[in-house]
């Protein structure tokens, strides 16, 4: 029988974005040594693992930043040094969060064979004038195309979604809602904006 006492989870975060969002209050740069970074990141692994390898590990969250920025086979490989180092269970959930201008075929291919079994889309809106007014670099096409690739590779996805963005109507809000169930997700996760201090539209 499990142990429930001696699981553990783990957060991998990847603080790289092409543009930072007008929103985000989360530790993310528009530029930096991106391998530099994955080598400290192992390192730290390792490093842990050699106190935390009893502990069995049976959910692995990488967020950021925008982790499918990075190359696909830097979050292989440190998938891979993960489960040499910690007790990684085989049914463990792995996530990754993903936005649409950075999701292509190659990348979700490789993902899905790192073992990554739960993805979550940042869409926010299908109204490219309030992605425009909060910052994000995909536009609705875009978001489109990530949700078809991924609903046709993935089984466990969500899409998530945001409300009360700058000059949204309720209109807007159904408009966002009757695309969005024309492409029947099988999770949605729906978050308020929040106007935190030190953003660029608090």
């Amino acid at each position: 029988m499990k142990n429930l006492n001696n699981s553990l989870g783990i957060y991998i975060h990847i603080p790289f974005c092409r543009k930072k969002c007008g929103y985000c209050d989360f530790l993310s740069y528009e530029s930096g040594d991106i391998e530099e970074y994955f080598s400290a990141l192992k390192r730290e692994i390792v490093f842990m693992g050699e106190f935390l390898s009893h502990r069995n590990v049976d959910t692995v969250f990488i967020g950021g930043g925008t982790p499918s920025i990075a190359d696909a086979k830097e979050i292989t490989d440190t998938l891979s040094l993960l489960r040499d180092c910690f007790g990684v269970e085989d049914n463990a959930e792995i996530s990754i969060e993903i936005n649409p201008d950075s999701l292509d075929e190659r990348k979700l291919s490789e993902n899905v064979k790192s073992g990554i079994n739960r993805f979550s889309l940042g869409v926010q809106s299908f109204d490219d004038e309030k992605l425009r007014l909060i910052g994000r670099v995909h536009d609705s096409s875009e978001a489109k195309s990530a949700i078809k690739l991924l609903s046709s590779r993935a089984d466990n996805y969500n899409i998530d979604m945001m409300m009360a963005l700058p000059n949204q109507s309720i209109e807007d809000l159904k408009k966002d809602l009757e695309i969005l169930l024309s492409f029947y997700p099988k999770h949605i996760s729906y978050y308020s904006l929040i106007l935190e201090e030190g953003t660029l539209i608090s």
